[in-house]
């Protein structure tokens, strides 16, 4: 078939897709009677969407997809890290003298003294060795601390620092 003969129905259908009417055939061309009125071609049919293709296909596509991407990002980051962060303030909270700690840089020891914004640590029983630490230098406190020195507690297994 020669391009010429479907010029036509390729511009009748580009038309269609695009939504809009096609130009007049030049000389009567495309099937109409050289003589008569060009065939009335009836307006594009709209397609019809469905709701989540109206509701996301629209103007507001844009905003949808931010918003979605804003609720992934609060799920998967900011809640659970801000649930971390209240359970280690909790946890700084509730240390108290005696109980055995690990810092950041990996010392484990007592707390011999708390204050505000410092920890006062024990790390050595017989060189009677301390060193201050920021509180917020603490990143656990061991569970089988908390006795107090006066009862005698014992030092933390290796299970317990694991």
């Amino acid at each position: 078939m020669n391009i010429a003969t479907r010029l036509p129905e390729l511009v009748l259908g580009l038309a269609a897709v695009l939504g809009q009417a096609p130009p007049p055939p030049p000389g009567g061309a495309g099937g109409a009677p050289p003589g008569g009125p060009a065939p009335a071609l009836p307006p594009p049919a709209k397609p019809a969407g469905s709701f989540i293709e109206e509701l996301f296909g629209g103007r507001y596509s844009m905003m949808w997809l931010l918003l979605a991407m804003f609720l992934v990002f609060y799920f998967l980051v900011i809640r659970p890290e801000s649930r971390r962060q209240k359970a280690r303030n909790t946890m700084l909270k509730a240390m108290k003298k005696g109980d055995w700690v690990i810092t950041s840089a990996g010392l484990i020891g007592r707390v011999h003294r708390l204050d505000e914004k410092e920890v006062l640590l024990q790390v050595d029983k017989e060189s009677n060795v301390k060193i201050r630490f920021l509180k917020s230098s603490i990143t656990e406190v061991l569970p089988n601390g908390g006795k107090g020195q006066e009862e005698g507690a014992k030092e933390p297994s290796k299970e317990a620092m694991k």
